[in-house]
């Protein structure tokens, strides 16, 4: 079935089910038992777009900060055409509080990702965020 969402700003939708591509009933966490949670973190302008010669769909990169991300935070090495080997950057010095203060960390003890972009690519489905791996680069 569909998910539907609802934002802090009054904004509604939902995230398609498409059977096409996902065995499962649902889109919705199965490891939350209430009938709905809530998410924190700012959500990105989405940049996504179609070919209209191709049909295929484009997710235009952000500048840095950002898994899942062909920006200027690429880290060389790995294909760019289909994502093998896409290594992303992560500077610690970059690490903001929720207010926009920085952060001044010392170290990283855990990594949450969530997909910052509320989008949907038309028979693609929504834009979500995949990560494989992380790793400490400072050794």
């Amino acid at each position: 079935m569909d998910v539907q969402w609802i934002s802090s700003d009054g904004r509604n939708g939902w995230v398609d089910y498409l059977s096409a591509y996902h065995t499962q009933d649902y889109y919705y966490p199965a490891w939350i038992t209430e009938n709905s949670y809530t998410l924190t973190g700012t959500c990105l302008a989405s940049r996504n777009i179609q070919d209209s010669q191709t049909g295929y769909w484009d997710n235009q990169a952000y500048d840095w900060g950002y898994v899942d991300n062909f920006g200027n935070d690429q880290i060389e090495g790995g294909s760019t055409v289909d994502g093998s080997g896409q290594r992303n950057g992560f500077k610690i010095s970059n690490a903001i509080h929720a207010d926009g203060t920085e952060a001044n960390l010392q170290y990283i003890d855990f990594i949450k990702v969530q997909c910052g972009v509320l989008a949907k690519s038309g028979w693609l489905g929504e834009v979500s965020t995949e990560v494989f791996s992380f790793e400490d680069l400072t050794k």
